[in-house]
């Protein structure tokens, strides 16, 4: 069996901008972090399959993975990651959930893509969006991309929630965009001191609700937007939907989880959220969504231990301790990589599989998403 398949191999087939096999999906999703401890610090929780590419880091102009950044003129080198997620537990275990689309969106103008879920529950339909949009620079970034997004679907839902974090004083959503559709909304903004200076210097969190009253109804509205730092916060709330057959009350919290070296740190972030949603009270179903920051685990170099580390050091000449010369490193061999990925010299299990994407993009001037 080849050596395992390094951080330096990767960067070099997901910045290529060719489509990702499965298999390759599979390999990045098999070293996510959160997938490895969601049994231990949040209990009961599940999470559709994941069958995208990762969300993180992106290109902001053209969407394709990049996997470094400059800072005070070093190249630093991020691991790719599922970092934009949506996931779910039952308070009530006679409660039959049907999911229907878990994806993500290709959408560009900052360094994560946008994850969907579609789920019904009983005679409801429930659509939940995050997006991590940055700093939402306007020339840069069009959010009514993402109504243009659905528009092309041909499908919403009873009620649509969207999360957005790193959000600033720049871009409050502008929630008119979505009135030919929805006729009722709430806007969930944190109300802290912490949340006021997050939203100052970008991340800030957002959270928008959606729904048609003559469809649904919405009632007993919960909430607890609080922010642990001026960069991380998680917004939880909670209601009751019901129509002419049925009533649930569902209960979310919209988190911006840290990155950081420090695991127990990002595990009690999480543990944290979720113990605050219970606290909301008893719902039939929970949800726990936004930029959780997982990343896939890699080694450095074939015969290394998997890393979980924020910085890589692409500057360095001297390579790292353990690291052995191999043909995989080339930069000129992504379609090699691509071939061979997998078990020894075993070509590609099926074939690529393209994301979503949009039939036209809008005019940004003509639908304005910020205010």
């Amino acid at each position: 069996m080849r050596p395992k398949i390094t951080f330096y191999e990767i960067k070099d087939i997901l910045e290529s901008g060719f489509p990702l096999s499965d298999n390759i999906i599979s390999y990045l999703v098999n070293r996510d972090v959160l997938l490895g401890v969601i049994d231990n610090i949040l209990p009961n929780y599940r999470e559709s399959k994941i069958m995208f590419e990762p969300t993180y880091k992106r290109d902001c102009q053209t969407g394709i993975m990049k996997l470094e950044k400059n800072k005070k003129f070093k190249r630093i080198g991020r691991l790719p990651g599922y970092a934009d997620r949506i996931l779910y537990k039952l308070g009530n275990p006679s409660l039959n959930i049907k999911e229907h689309i878990y994806d993500s969106i290709k959408l560009t103008g900052n360094d994560h893509f946008p994850v969907l879920y579609f789920c019904r529950l009983h005679s409801f339909s429930i659509g939940i969006v995050t997006w991590n949009i940055g700093s939402a620079d306007k020339n840069n970034i069009c959010p009514a991309k993402l109504l243009k997004y659905f528009e092309d679907l041909g499908e919403y839902t009873d009620i649509l929630v969207i999360g957005f974090q790193e959000a600033s004083i720049y871009s409050i959503p502008c929630l008119d965009i979505w009135k030919n559709i929805y006729n009722k909304r709430i806007h969930i903004s944190g109300t802290n001191i912490k949340s006021y200076f997050g939203h100052l210097i970008g991340y800030g969190l957002e959270t928008c609700i959606f729904w048609d009253d003559s469809v649904v109804q919405i009632d007993e509205l919960k909430q607890d937007s609080s922010n642990e730092s001026f960069t991380k916060a998680s917004h939880c709330f909670s209601f009751r939907i019901k129509n002419n057959r049925h009533e649930l009350v569902c209960s979310f919290a919209n988190i911006h989880a840290p990155f950081t070296d420090n695991k127990n740190k990002y595990y009690d972030f999480i543990k944290n959220a979720s113990q605050k949603l219970d606290n909301l009270g008893v719902s039939d179903i929970y949800f726990i969504f936004g930029d959780l920051n997982s990343r896939s685990k890699l080694p450095l170099c074939s015969n290394c231990l998997d890393l979980h580390i924020k910085n890589i050091y692409l500057n360095h000449k001297i390579p790292p301790i353990g690291y052995i010369e191999n043909k995989y490193l080339s930069r000129k061999v992504p379609n090699e990589m691509r071939n061979n990925i997998g078990n020894n010299k075993t070509l590609l299990l099926s074939p690529t599989r393209p994301l979503p994407k949009l039939k036209k993009s809008p005019n940004p001037s003509s639908k304005q998403f910020f205010l």
